[in-house]
């Protein structure tokens, strides 16, 4: 007879009752010798009775968490064995970014259900019992078998059954950081949407657990198309506010595995702006202060009437000069796709740049992007459009060369987190301005970037730092800025209708640029 045919009432009545107590029954035999049992520690406890309830009667439940906390073991193995035993005849399917991290799932979990399943009344069937494919068996009052429930594992945009699953579990569908590109994120989500989804039973239950790398992850898209149909529980590796474990700031989740010191060591040492460490070990897709941007560095400027203050000046608003915008078309003709980024930009005469009017929309081919850039170039006679020459770029270079609008190429040769970083001397530097009103989604972008779901105003914010070093040179005969200062109460914006008339009528005299 083997340990798991001896055990006490209280250890069956446990493993019975929830997949934790399975977990620390089913370990119990590798604690003598290797100190292995599972410990059910304050945030597993938590974890265990947000999902039982779900486990039970369905429904969706996230769970972020840093690595080696036991998310996996939880999700895939003991809560997968456990809802297949304890209901005998509904299915599960296990999902994670690769086939062979799942079907690694699945077997652990199938040795959980060969060694306990006598408790619960089933065994892993005899002829259907392959790591990413098998079934259970339920034994009958007269001693026969018949077949139940069953188990299947695949990763992501792999093939799935044409059964469908009452226990869906989603483990890590991105593998790192490296995997957030746009084009992998959609490609993840289409799979969910189209594929993965539609094997959901009528009641069923999903759990997704993974460390959260980018705003525009799988989850972060679903709790922003659904966010009143999943639990969502965070459990950062070093507590924050009204943490839900009642943790006081700074403390760790795990103390006896992960010390406070080591995790801030860890921090500390982190690359990319600690970037990592947010993501991986605090579930923050960015830092609170931005990854590839800092929040510090986002430097405004105010509008006055009739003028600007940038910094420690005041320009007469009709005294900016080389005007441009940077446009990153995202188009085709009859179809709304993301957005087409297009900032308008001017410079003061010492030089310093700033963001305008941002006119950044979806729009519909060229038909909708032309219009827009007559409007802009009437009210800014003058005005160079630069273009990024790629994709759909070409189509529209061509369109503004047939509607006689000044446009010049923006070569796009590196990628865009390579530009991104690229611009940040300029901000650290103080020469970049940003509109102290009407200008939130620009930040927002800027601080999500490069885990946010759109990054079309991005790439035009590092296609004008680009262009501001190349022309910053035109610059002459700078006058002298105003002699004032904002005072409090006095601050509100230039409405760009309204410049020309303020400036004393018609329309307003942009430094033009030279050929």
């Amino acid at each position: 007879m083997g340990w798991y045919d001896e055990l006490t009432q209280d250890d069956i009545t446990l493993a019975l009752g929830n997949p934790a107590g399975l977990a620390i029954v089913h370990t119990a035999p590798f604690s003598k010798d290797s100190g292995q049992r599972w410990q059910l520690y304050p945030y597993l406890r938590l974890i265990a009775k947000r999902t039982v309830p779900i486990l039970m009667n369905g429904g969706k439940a996230m769970i972020f968490m840093p690595p080696r906390h036991g998310k996996s073991l939880y999700s895939s193995v003991y809560a997968a064995a456990w809802f297949l035993m304890f209901h005998g005849t509904k299915n599960v399917i296990l999902t994670s970014y690769s086939g062979e991290l799942c079907q690694d799932f699945s077997k652990k979990a199938r040795t959980v259900v060969n060694d306990m399943g006598q408790h619960f009344g089933c065994r892993v069937s005899p002829t259907t019992h392959k790591g990413d494919n098998w079934q259970i068996q339920l034994r009958q009052e007269d001693g026969s078998w018949r077949d139940g429930g069953t188990v299947f594992a695949a990763g992501v945009d792999g093939p799935l059954p044409g059964r469908g699953g009452h226990l869906i579990v989603l483990d890590d569908v991105v593998r790192g950081h490296r995997d957030t590109t746009k084009t992998l994120m959609e490609k993840a989500y289409g799979w969910y949407r189209s594929v993965l989804e539609t094997r959901l039973e009528p009641g069923g239950a999903m759990l997704l657990v993974m460390t959260r790398w980018a705003m525009a992850d799988l989850a972060g898209r679903l709790l922003e198309d659904e966010p009143d149909e999943w639990d969502v529980t965070v459990l950062p590796a070093l507590a924050k506010e009204d943490d839900p474990i009642g943790r006081s700031p700074g403390d760790p989740l795990c103390p006896s595995r992960y010390s406070k010191d080591w995790l801030e060591r860890k921090r500390d040492s982190s690359d990319e702006g600690g970037m990592i460490f947010s993501a991986l070990y605090q579930q923050e897709p960015m830092p609170d202060d931005g990854a590839v941007f800092k929040a510090e560095l986002l430097i405004r400027w105010e509008g006055l009437e009739g003028a600007l203050q940038v910094a420690n000046d005041v320009w007469p608003a009709k005294s900016l000069v080389l005007w441009f915008a940077t446009i990153d078309p995202a188009l085709k003709d009859k179809e709304l796709n993301d957005p087409t980024g297009f900032l308008v930009w001017a410079m003061t005469p010492l030089g310093q740049l700033l963001l305008m009017e941002d006119h950044t929309a979806r729009m519909k081919g060229s038909t909708d992007l032309i219009p827009k850039m007559q409007t802009v170039m009437e009210a800014h006679p003058g005005i160079q459009f630069f273009v990024e020459d790629q994709a759909h770029g070409t189509e529209i270079m061509r369109a503004c060369q047939r509607a006689r609008l000044p446009v010049l190429p923006l070569k796009a040769d590196r990628d865009k987190v390579t530009r991104a970083i690229g611009a940040q001397p300029a901000f650290a530097a103080g020469r970049v301005f940003l509109p102290a009103r009407g200008a939130d989604e620009v930040v927002r972008e800027l601080l999500e970037f490069p885990g946010g779901r759109h990054d079309d105003r991005v790439d035009c914010v590092a296609y004008a730092v680009q262009v501001w070093r190349d022309r910053a040179m035109q610059l002459s005969g700078a006058p002298t800025p105003l002699p004032k200062t904002i005072e409090p109460g006095e601050q509100h914006d230039v409405h760009p209708a309204d410049r020309a008339e303020r400036d004393g009528g018609g329309k307003s005299k942009h430094g033009h640029w030279k050929p």
